[in-house]
């Protein structure tokens, strides 16, 4: 692996790890969680920018969280990359692949709380230069937590959905069940399935 490149994917595991385990009190502490919920961490995302100015050094940063348009909660690596020595070739072909293999890797592991990721995991590469940008993506699935996620959907279906008044789901419980019934992943995307579902007798 391209040492630049590997020596930018140090610094940023080594704030990850600092930044998820803070992460992982602060979501361990929560209480009332609906069984519905998908997990909390969903996204991540690298960006290499290169600078415009000469006062100003090339900058690398990543999201843990898809950002806001209106904020800016990007973390930023305190190592400056040289642009000039990051291909797009090295950081698609060399740097992403070992990205994600170490996300991978924490994503399917059992160090992390149930709700701390959840079934899928969009990874995301930006590279702004001054006549270009790149951007890539790939998604990693957790295949065991999405079986449990329909099992619990399955279950909160017959036990809230279909039961008789005075079984109501909480607020909690009806905002997940709406996502969850738009997404392929979870349900047959057929109104004969899902019409009688948002307005059951």
């Amino acid at each position: 692996m391209n040492k630049a490149a590997e020596s930018i994917l140090n610094e940023i595991w080594t704030q990850l790890i600092m930044i998820y385990k803070k992460e992982k009190e602060r979501i361990d502490s929560l209480k009332g969680l609906s069984p519905l919920h998908p997990g909390i961490m969903d996204y991540f995302k690298v960006s290499f920018i290169e600078s415009q100015s000469y006062s100003m050094s090339d900058q690398v940063s990543f999201d843990i969280y898809m950002p806001l348009s209106f904020s800016d909660d990007s973390y930023i690596v305190e190592t400056e990359p040289n642009m000039q020595e990051l291909s797009d070739d090295i950081l698609i072909n060399e740097f992403f692949p070992a990205l994600r293999a170490r996300m991978d890797q924490i994503f399917t592991s059992d160090e992390y709380s149930e709700l701390f990721f959840g079934y899928q995991l969009q990874l995301v590469l930006e590279c702004k230069r001054e006549s270009s940008t790149l951007l890539h993506q790939e998604y990693l699935r957790n295949e065991i937590k999405l079986d449990k996620l329909k099992q619990q959907l399955s279950r909160f279906i017959e036990t809230k959905v279909w039961m008789d008044l005075p079984v109501l789901p909480s607020d909690k419980d009806e905002f997940f069940f709406s996502r969850h019934l738009m997404n392929p992943d979870l349900m047959e995307q057929d109104p004969a399935v899902i019409e009688p579902l948002n307005s059951p007798p």
